[in-house]
């Protein structure tokens, strides 16, 4: 037997899984005593992510009704060689028009700034990183003047600059822009330039509704002297929401997410040395698992699906009841359809190709690259 992973549909939910496949030329039989979830409707192809991290991070498409969508070709830059002047040119970004090039450009000794095809910014700065174009196309980047960084958007300084920003990260439309911030060993995030009003001693794993409502991010809320087990153990992370934190305390705190409303957040969190489950609008679900991996919400709903480890096996769990019985060596990438088609009777045999491989669970199977 050999381990492989696919990419399997079930339920509404895409998923990458990992299955024990046999060796060429061997069959396994019909598994009988796998439960038949018939009452959970099946996907088909085109499964999207409901996870608004995916969405939020400059996925989206842009305004593309104002894109030229004529064909043949378009000349947007006549040559990528550094203008004349510069000292050195770092690699090219893109719009998602695809008629913009930007590269950070050193323009004198200790000076950059940006070009965009054949322009340059009016700006310079001390130092330049992380050029992103946004979902309506336009261009930020992080800067630092004077020893203090901050966000620039096509050129101009936004909000207040400080210590350090990191972690660029916009709404759907483009309309609203987040970043890491930090401010006097103090952690937070800042919306369109402006911090939380309160800072952290850590702050990490941002995430950003899809309208740029609300930001969130895992805070520690309770410092702790070195080596200090029994304090850890009472938990000293939570997720903050707009610079208010949760009320509950965890060991650990991943992934926050929110669903595809800004209405809800849902995270991991370790509420023991060996338990793990998965709190929304900080309420934990009352079954403990040995592990789990990032959630996602139902679309339209509040309830949260994610994967599960039961007793060395992984499967799925909505809402802490598990919906995929724990019998896969691994399982994580959830991914929930747009719609719920009506299901096909289900499909009997597990072949010995990975690529054709077909199991007896209602609904499975894996997605050809």
């Amino acid at each position: 037997m050999m381990s492989a992973s696919a990419c399997a549909i079930f339920s509404g939910i895409a998923v990458m899984v990992e299955f024990l496949v046999p060796e060429e030329g061997a069959m396994l039989p019909n598994d009988e005593s796998t439960p038949m979830l018939t009452e959970q409707p099946c996907l088909k192809r085109g499964a999207h992510a409901a996870n608004s991290r995916l969405t939020t991070q400059g996925g989206a498409m842009g305004r593309i009704s104002s894109w030229d969508w004529e064909p043949g070709q378009k000349t947007v830059v006549e040559s990528l060689s550094p203008l004349e002047g510069h000292g050195w040119q770092e690699e090219p970004y893109v719009s998602p028009d695809g008629e913009t090039l930007a590269a950070i450009v050193q323009v004198g000794e200790g000076e950059f700034s940006i070009r965009t095809n054949d322009k340059v910014w009016e700006a310079t700065f001390e130092k330049i990183w992380y050029p992103k174009f946004s979902p309506d196309g336009r261009l930020t980047a992080l800067c630092q003047q004077d020893m203090e960084w901050a966000l620039a958007i096509d050129g101009e300084m936004v909000g207040e600059a400080t210590d350090y920003v990191w972690d660029t990260m916009f709404s759907k439309d483009g309309s609203k822009v987040v970043t890491m911030y930090k401010a006097m060993e103090e952690y937070g995030m800042a919306v369109d330039g402006e911090p939380w009003e309160n800072l952290y001693g850590n702050a990490n794993q941002p995430a950003f509704s899809s309208d740029g409502a609300h930001a969130a991010a895992v805070v520690q809320v309770v410092q702790l002297a070195q080596a200090d087990i029994e304090g850890f153990k009472k938990g000293v992370y939570t997720v903050a929401i707009d610079g208010t934190p949760w009320e509950g305390k965890y060991l650990n705190v991943w992934t926050p997410i929110f669903d595809e409303k800004g209405e809800h957040v849902a995270a991991q969190v370790r509420t023991g040395v060996h338990d793990y489950t998965i709190a929304v609008n900080d309420k934990p679900w009352a079954e403990k698992f040995q592990f789990v991996w990032e959630p996602v919400f139902k679309p339209g709903t509040d309830s949260a699906a994610a994967p599960v480890r039961v007793a060395g096996k992984w499967g799925v769990a909505l809402d802490g009841k598990l919906i995929w019985q724990p019998r896969y060596a691994q399982c994580l990438e959830l991914q929930y359809s747009e719609t719920e088609p009506s299901c096909g009777p289900s499909l009997p045999l597990v072949t010995a190709s990975l690529l054709r491989l077909v199991t007896t669970l209602h609904g499975i199977r894996p997605i050809p690259p």
